[in-house]
């Protein structure tokens, strides 16, 4: 990060914060600029491209590609089909499972795709998605489960 990509801000925040703040900071072998800023990094991810988001979407949809019906992962491959539903405005889990399989055609897309990348894309969107949609009503008016079954 050059100086012209760099803003001073001073604030104010409790002595027992700051503490906090320098031991994780030591911990992690950061400077305490270093430590917030990984902080606020976490906690305020650079929103993704729709473009970029379909592509980790359909990295995870392959790594989690089930071998046969019901096998391991199945269910996580279905959540990850009802999230590309909703969040792409397809009409059913085959449009998004021919999406997936239009992006995964492209070698260089199937190149660029970093498994850290996908992890993180499970952790930070697809896993908030789960939880939000299981404890209220989808937009669509049904539950992921029945998205993907269909």
């Amino acid at each position: 990060m050059s100086e012209k990509d760099r803003v001073q801000y001073k604030f104010m925040i409790p002595t027992d914060l700051k503490a906090r703040i320098e031991n994780a900071a030591h911990d992690h072998r950061r400077s305490l600029s270093g430590e917030i800023i990984h902080a606020l990094e976490e906690a305020y991810p650079d929103p993704l491209s729709k473009e970029a988001e379909l592509r980790l979407a359909a990295g995870a949809a392959m790594m989690l590609k089930p071998v046969k019906p019901n096998s391991e992962f199945t269910e996580q491959y279905d959540l990850v089909l009802a999230y590309i539903v909703e969040r792409f405005g397809l009409d059913d889990a085959q449009q998004a499972e021919r999406l997936i399989n239009e992006v995964w055609r492209d070698k260089a897309t199937r190149q660029s795709i970093l498994i850290d990348q996908v992890h993180g894309w499970i952790e930070n969107t697809l896993t908030p998605w789960i939880i939000k949609v299981s404890q209220e009503p989808s937009p669509l008016g049904v539950h992921p489960d029945d998205l993907a079954k269909t």
